[in-house]
């Protein structure tokens, strides 16, 4: 009984880790530091790449060396992050997702430019990112 009661409270701290640690990746990628938490005010430095998927679901399950592909080639230049939306609900409920994988593309303003659910492959994504008005550059 108590082991179970330890391994609850561990899962639980898990959780709050996973969440927070989230929460302040997002904030960093959005803002500059000291920024004003108005979302109005909020400046993107850096265009940004996010997919909502799962680390169960297959179709996410093949996204994840695109999606590394994508980062590497692009370091310094893109910001590319993945969140669980099973393990972190909130962020699809926030983002209004149906379905997974879904990929949101943000310019460098922080706006949101275009949405794809479904696998999509690296040059796809450079592809909708560049037809959508944002520039990207290889990383050197």
């Amino acid at each position: 009984m108590k082991s179970k009661s330890f391994v609850r409270i561990i899962i639980i701290g898990l959780a709050l880790i996973t969440g927070i640690s989230t929460l302040w990746a997002q904030q960093r990628t959005t803002q500059k530091p000291g920024a004003n938490t108005n979302k109005s005010k909020t400046v993107a430095v850096l265009p940004r790449l996010l997919d909502l998927g799962s680390v169960s679901c297959i179709p996410c399950k093949a996204m994840k060396p695109e999606l590394a592909a994508l980062e590497k080639e692009y370091t310094g230049r893109l910001v590319v992050q993945f969140v669980d939306v099973w393990k972190n609900p909130s962020v699809g409920k926030k983002y209004g997702i149906k379905a997974i994988p879904t990929q949101i593309f943000f310019n460098e303003k922080g706006e949101e430019v275009f949405r794809h659910t479904g696998f999509y492959s690296k040059d796809d994504m450079v592809k909708a990112f560049r037809d959508n008005g944002v520039r990207l550059e290889k990383a050197r």
